[in-house]
């Protein structure tokens, strides 16, 4: 496998400055099989992983929802629902798209459950509705035909109430495959194919509110983890794979982020915590959205915060926010140890789809 490195940003910078740096290096760490290798193994089973809807009422109608988020998310679902069976292309690893078991959505589902007064709790409980009718829970109550796996995001629940957090805690009841939830019912936990999956909401950290580093109220996301570590993993050495919605690269550690402010996304201590936390055992994967971009590496528990070796993080691109014409998709694929990532991008709000030229695939951290 080859491999490519780019600089990584100050972790001190603010996202827009992050954003902006990555404009025209969209990612630290790639591989792919090199031309006239062995054929991959046959995949044990697949998932989709998209992030970012942004479900979002009309400001002026507040009970119906705008019209270019109407057709931006009916078109990303159609998209999805088309791909099983259809080809991949020879440069990203050639084969046919398998039927997923799921789709991952991490964070920012709708657009407006971080704003509050006036216009803005009708507009949370129609995006909601449209959100929750459009994709569906089962595969056989929406639009979308396949299993939904979601998150809360900072646009869903910067507070760790509301209308969004009401509704994951309910579907969670009814989620299936579901085999852990968190005492704030929340976060959640299930198994495919062997491989532990685990939702952890919009940052991975202890306690329920903000601290005077952080703003987030990850309602006990990190306790939930380690918990369900200790107690489902254990010394198995079974796969993890792991979801949230803040960027990992913002945030590596608390020895690279040497000037934190106050409230800021993340505290560097709990970043610390997090990689403390999941560094024994067998991540195949750490997903996660918010930025906007496509971005992969491995996050190393020193002052570089990337590497050769580490924890594999995938940075999402959105998926279908209402004022951007480009979005994209994850297909995932989980074959003998082994998690390969393709990527479909769109130019024209899901149009028109085309396969990323490149396939990337990681081996656990462990095992």
């Amino acid at each position: 496998m080859s491999r490519r490195r780019e600089p990584l940003p100050a972790p001190s910078w603010t996202r827009r400055q992050f954003l902006g740096a990555l404009g025209a290096a969209p990612f630290v760490l790639a591989s792919r099989a090199p031309a006239g290798s062995a054929a991959p193994p046959q995949p044990e089973f697949s998932f989709f992983a998209i992030t970012d809807t942004h479900f979002f009422a009309d400001p002026d109608h507040p009970g119906q929802m705008e019209a270019r988020s109407e057709a931006l998310t009916r078109a990303l679902v159609q998209t999805l629902n088309r791909l099983p069976g259809t080809p991949l292309p020879a440069a990203a690893g050639g084969g046919r798209v398998l039927a997923p078991q799921g789709v991952l959505i991490l964070g920012d589902l709708i657009n407006d459950g971080d704003k509050i007064g006036g216009i803005y709790p009708q507009m949370q409980l129609t995006e909601w509705a449209a959100f929750t009718a459009r994709m569906g829970l089962t595969g056989a109550d929406g639009e979308l035909k396949f299993p939904v796996y979601e998150l809360a995001g900072n646009h869903d629940a910067p507070l760790g109430k509301g209308v969004v957090i009401e509704g994951i805690a309910a579907r969670n009841k009814r989620r299936p495959g579901v085999t852990a939830v968190s005492a704030s019912g929340v976060h959640y936990a299930w198994q495919w194919g062997g491989v532990h999956f685990l939702n952890l909401g919009i940052v991975t950290a202890p306690g329920d509110g903000a601290t005077g580093w952080r703003r987030y109220h990850p309602l006990g996301s990190l306790e939930f983890l380690a918990g369900y570590l200790r107690d489902k993993v254990g010394r198995s050495g079974a796969p993890v794979i792991l979801a949230q919605h803040i960027d990992i690269v913002r945030h590596l550690t608390q020895a690279a982020w040497q000037h934190p402010t106050i409230h800021a996304e993340w505290s560097p201590d709990e970043v610390v915590q997090f990689y403390d936390t999941l560094a024994p055992y067998n991540v195949l994967g750490l997903f996660y959205g918010h930025t906007h971009i496509r971005y992969f590496c491995r996050w190393q528990r020193d002052v570089t915060g990337v590497g050769d070796e580490g924890l594999p993080v995938f940075n999402l691109k959105n998926a279908s926010h209402y004022l951007d014409k480009h979005a994209a998709a994850y297909y995932c694929e989980v074959a003998a140890g082994r998690l390969t990532v393709r990527e479909l991008v769109t130019q024209d709000r899901w149009a028109t789809a085309t396969w990323t030229p490149q396939a990337w695939t990681v081996s656990a951290t462990h095992g």
